[in-house]
């Protein structure tokens, strides 16, 4: 059987917060790097059938899960570093910027632990070293 290739294991993963690193078994449980562009449509009147675009400005969001353990990463409308640490083996992975904490959620399932969720706003480029 081949060995599957392209799936990595998160559970080495990190984030850092003005400078301060939570690793994944201190109660982060995921988080998720969105980045987006938007899409101009430039389609003129005497355009065929299709539409022209073009690229315009750039943002990106992330979102971090935690176990709620009474640890808090960030409060609502702070302003710092913000680093998304992906850990294989010797090999890493780092997103950074400068971020504002945009919101945060508390939820609770009968099912699983209670979850404090962080969604941050990139303020700036985010940049992978």
């Amino acid at each position: 059987m081949a060995a599957l290739t392209g799936i990595v294991h998160g559970k080495a993963g990190s984030i850092a917060w003005a400078g301060t690193e939570t690793a994944m078994e201190e109660g982060v449980l995921s988080f998720v790097l969105e980045i987006t562009n938007d899409v101009i449509d430039t389609t003129s009147m005497d355009d065929a059938t299709y539409h022209s675009r073009t690229v315009g400005w750039y943002d990106w969001t992330a979102t971090v899960e935690v176990e709620d353990t009474g640890f808090t990463i960030a409060n609502v409308g702070e302003t710092a570093a913000l680093s998304l640490i992906e850990t294989v083996g010797a090999n890493s992975n780092t997103y950074s910027g400068t971020a504002f904490l945009q919101s945060v959620a508390y939820t609770t399932d009968v099912n699983d632990v209670v979850k404090t969720v962080y969604t941050f706003a990139g303020s700036g480029a985010v940049a992978k070293s």
